[in-house]
């Protein structure tokens, strides 16, 4: 269990991280998003930035390993595996893309609370039947 004080320090950290990938900074974000998983591992957005910044700096093996932790922290957080999708999708593994995006697509849906921090928007959903058009389509090439 993670106690409050510990919760906002790796909130602190992770906003940090949020506003110098915001400005281009990678290395001071990644560093500061290092800084929030350490202070709270808990908490899936920090594993999806880390996920995009080791993909950014080319580091395949730690961004896939980012992305698997931010499905186990938070297995029904659809967003999580819509990305792990794109990215599995870039790096030409298509078999895997598509079991993300039916993960995506199937995780059960529960009314109240859980349904609204673990939803997709609309626009994600709209992207995700996107790319598994385009998946599907370069599989068949």
């Amino acid at each position: 269990e993670i106690s409050p004080a510990k919760a906002k320090k790796g909130k602190e950290y992770l906003d940090a991280a949020m506003n110098h990938f915001n400005l281009g900074e990678r290395d001071k974000a990644l560093q500061m998003v290092n800084k929030s998983i350490a202070t709270n591992p808990t908490v899936a957005d920090a594993y999806s930035l880390q996920a995009m910044l080791y993909d950014d700096k080319g580091d395949t093996v730690s961004a896939r390993k980012s992305y698997e932790n931010c499905i186990q922290v938070a297995p029904l957080y659809r967003p999580s595996y819509y990305y792990f999708a794109e990215y599995q999708f870039r790096k030409k593994q298509f078999q895997q893309s598509l079991s993300l995006l039916d993960t995506f697509e199937n995780l059960p849906k529960r009314p109240g609370y859980i349904e609204s921090k673990h939803k997709a928007s609309p626009k994600l959903v709209e992207k995700a039947q996107r790319l598994r058009g385009i998946v599907i389509s370069a599989q068949e090439d």
